[in-house]
């Protein structure tokens, strides 16, 4: 276990020594480290400082074989931590990852780092202001086959977003979707979205039992369809959930449906708990067949 807890000068948890070279493509090893804890450095910029010349070519992956757990908090002038201009983390057995008052920008993980967290079960992410997004999309330049756009994260089970105000996007971007069907548990606090699901992400979380969304300003709709390919008999989308037992929408303001047309269907046979509360603009909430 590495815990770093009130250091108020520290600014880079690895720096490299002047002169200690590293070669263009550089891989630095913790073959035991399990849990990583960082709170309350106020000066924490970065986890990564390289001190050279070559600092704008030399990259260098950081490979966790055994890290499980992440907990990072009161770091307020840290503005990106899994990946930075010349480094990138690689977690093949990370679980748990959790970040509270944090000065993250732009995008938590890069798209190479977000595709390997093919164990994280748990994202918890609170109070980070300037945080856009969660994930990743592809640059404008780049063309990516159909296969690379969808993301799959199997073990994923509890979401829980709170206190990002400029959050854009979660399940899925203008390049890629995000599939995570063991999720169980999502909570939405305080965010930036205007829609929080795509109609073929919903549809594939059928593990989801518990579903909170509060306080998000924007948010428009919980589920929306993305592009025209998507069809079924009669013109109508149906969506079938077998272990949603709550719901709860909450202080809503901008939120109009449930879902983005009347032609949706949503089965829910084990719904006991619907909850809407403080949202004026709702036009329809859960069509159940």
């Amino acid at each position: 276990m590495l815990e770093v807890v009130d250091c108020r000068l520290l600014e880079h948890i690895v720096e490299n020594v002047r002169g200690d070279e590293t070669s263009d493509n550089n891989i630095i090893l913790f073959r035991k480290l399990q849990v990583l804890k960082l709170v309350n450095l106020p000066s924490l910029t970065s986890f990564w400082c390289y001190q050279s010349r070559k600092a704008n070519t030399c990259k260098v992956a950081f490979r966790f074989l055994r890290l499980s757990s992440i907990v990072l908090k009161y770091l307020p002038d840290l503005k990106s931590f899994f990946h930075g201009a010349n480094y990138e983390f690689h977690m093949p057995r990370i679980s748990r990852v959790i970040i509270r008052k944090c000065g993250l920008s732009n995008t938590l993980f890069t798209r190479s780092v977000f595709r390997n967290l093919r164990t994280l079960h748990d994202l918890t992410v609170f109070d980070c202001e300037f945080l856009e997004g969660i994930f990743e999309d592809a640059k404008c330049e780049e063309t990516l086959d159909m296969i690379d756009k969808i993301i799959t994260l199997d073990q994923v089970s509890i979401i829980h977003l709170e206190g990002l105000p400029k959050l854009k996007s979660i399940f899925f971007g203008a390049t890629y979707e995000c599939y995570m069907p063991s999720l169980k548990y999502v909570n939405i606090i305080g965010c930036g979205l205007s829609v929080l699901f795509t109609y073929s992400v919903f549809r594939e979380i059928q593990q989801i039992e518990k579903l909170h969304v509060s306080n998000c300003e924007s948010l428009e709709r919980i589920v929306e369809e993305v592009g025209g390919d998507e069809t079924s008999e009669e013109n109508c989308k149906s969506i079938t959930l077998f272990r949603l037992s709550s719901i709860t929408l909450q202080f809503l303001p901008n939120l109009k449906s449930f879902g983005c047309a009347s032609s949706y269907v949503f089965n829910m046979p084990k719904l006991q708990n619907f909850r809407l509360i403080k949202c004026p603009q709702i036009e329809y909430s859960v069509p159940k067949k």
